[in-house]
């Protein structure tokens, strides 16, 4: 499988949407504002309103934020050490962004010492509560043996979970897996598939793509893989034919 870069983003978690300048008033939480300063790049004054999120109303999202900032040294000196003090408060309570964050900071050695297992153990906790990036990071990480004992099937499974929540960078690694040989998925992720009545069969994801056949409810079904929001599949047309294509996910059934 071709070595492809393990994400390292660090994301800024806006909880709110932000309000214009100037219409900031007693009801508007302090974290609010603190992101309206990030949008404008007053990052010293978005500093001062996360602090006070902190003191005033406890926000775990500011604990996050002021990590954001010193790990990318805005308004303040950069400090991985730092940012990985405020990523751990924030990851204690409950931010998975935090978590994953963590995980790329022992990942790299920045502010700590370099650990592929704790770097693990960071995106484990981030996967299971639904971060995208650390689910493709530990399903990366899983395949390749990092911090973790190789294991193909376990890592393709991480990615396709990342795949449906809509990270699209795990396409790419699954695909490379199947070509490489690494791993070769079932065409049936279950016994059965069941469809909800006759469908159209689209020439690809898209709602307003052409349709290549319409697909009565007696046909054969292979499902071929995942892209979000719909199944590519193939259709057994007669025995001898088949055709490609994609549907809706809420259209086929997988019984177990």
């Amino acid at each position: 499988m071709k070595v492809r870069n393990i994400v390292l983003v660090l994301l800024l978690c806006l909880m709110q949407m932000l309000l214009p300048a100037g219409a900031w008033g007693e009801e508007v939480r302090l974290i609010e504002q603190g992101n309206a300063c990030y949008e404008a790049k007053d990052y010293e004054k978005a500093m001062e309103f996360y602090l006070r999120s902190v003191e005033e109303e406890d926000d775990p999202g500011a604990l996050f934020n002021i990590g954001v900032l010193y790990a990318q040294g805005s308004g303040v000196e950069k400090d991985s050490a730092a940012a990985l003090e405020w990523f751990r408060k924030a990851a204690d309570r409950g931010i998975s962004d935090a978590m994953h964050n963590l995980g790329c900071l022992y990942l790299a050695g920045e502010g700590t010492d370099q650990s592929n297992g704790q770097a693990i153990f960071w995106f484990r906790k981030a996967a299971e509560a639904g971060n995208a990036a650390a689910m493709y990071n530990l399903g990366y990480m899983t395949v390749h043996g990092l911090g973790v004992d190789a294991d193909p099937a376990a890592g393709y499974d991480w990615l396709k979970k990342a795949l449906e929540k809509g990270y699209e960078p795990a396409q790419a690694a699954m695909d490379s897996m199947v070509e490489q040989g690494l791993y070769e998925p079932d065409p049936y992720p279950c016994p059965g598939v069941t469809l909800r009545g006759d469908l159209e069969v689209k020439r690809s994801p898209n709602p307003n793509a052409g349709r290549d056949a319409v697909l009565r409810a007696d046909r054969h079904v292979t499902v071929l893989g995942v892209e979000e929001g719909w199944y590519r599949i193939s259709v057994d047309l007669d025995g001898t034919r088949s055709v490609e294509g994609y549907v809706p996910m809420d259209t086929i059934e997988l019984s177990k």
